[in-house]
């Protein structure tokens, strides 16, 4: 009786120690960037920003395998103050299923809006990633808001099932100013940086005017008569 627990016992720590290696090696992986933005103004690329997929993100990822949608934001940390800017945004995209499947369709939205919409057939082996380019998208967008560009994958696997996974990128649309002279009608020039549109403070806004939330934006709070975030 002892001789068996002692076994049960050894065959307990064998497999503790193996999922501590497993462990250690999804740890010792590194990660990589899956969705990224290249902004790009008078013909020359001067910005790129990433979102990169961390190690416990990784492990996450590989445990939603199956699931039908995914989705992956990036919120712009470089206000657009030109309405000639432009961006291009490169994915990867990671095959949702354990069976081979397509990407069959890509979507691009901006603020709800379809830009484009067409019909492809790309490959996707089991695990396998592929990368996703776009063409120039301009981001003019509406004034003093959040701006949203999505683009949606459909992919159907062997057993067709299909999935979806979107790429979300949001940025503000802004004009930098001094005084009220330089904003359009109903904005004013938030010098306080009520709407928390500056990220240091000493650059300026036009903001929307406001005397309650509901004279703002989806999503925006009225701040001391400015609408914001």
């Amino acid at each position: 009786m002892l001789k068996k627990n002692s076994n049960i016992k050894n065959t307990l720590v064998i497999i503790v120690f193996i999922i501590f290696l497993f462990t250690a090696y999804i740890i010792a992986n590194t990660g990589g960037t899956i969705f990224e933005a290249t902004r790009i103004l008078d013909g020359k690329e001067y910005y790129t920003e990433n979102t990169i997929i961390s190690n416990s993100a990784k492990l996450s990822q590989s445990l939603i395998i199956g699931s039908l949608n995914y989705s992956v934001l990036m919120q712009s940390s470089l206000n657009v103050l030109d309405e000639d800017e432009l961006t291009i945004l490169r994915v990867v995209i990671t095959n949702p299923s354990n069976y081979y499947s397509e990407i069959k369709r890509v979507s691009v939205y901006k603020n709800n809006k379809l830009l484009s919409d067409k019909g492809v057939t790309i490959p996707l082996q089991s695990s396998q990633n592929t990368i996703y380019k776009t063409g120039e998208i301009p981001l003019i967008g509406d004034l003093a808001r959040k701006n949203t560009i999505i683009l949606l994958f459909r992919i159907i696997d062997a057993k067709g099932i299909e999935y979806q996974k979107e790429f979300i990128y949001n940025y503000y649309y802004l004009i930098e100013c001094r005084s009220n002279k330089d904003c359009d009608k109903g904005f004013v020039c938030d010098l306080a940086n009520n709407a928390r549109f500056s990220n240091d403070g000493e650059n300026h806004y036009c903001a929307k005017i406001c005397f309650s939330n509901n004279d703002c934006y989806e999503n925006q709070l009225c701040r001391k008569g400015y609408c914001g975030y």
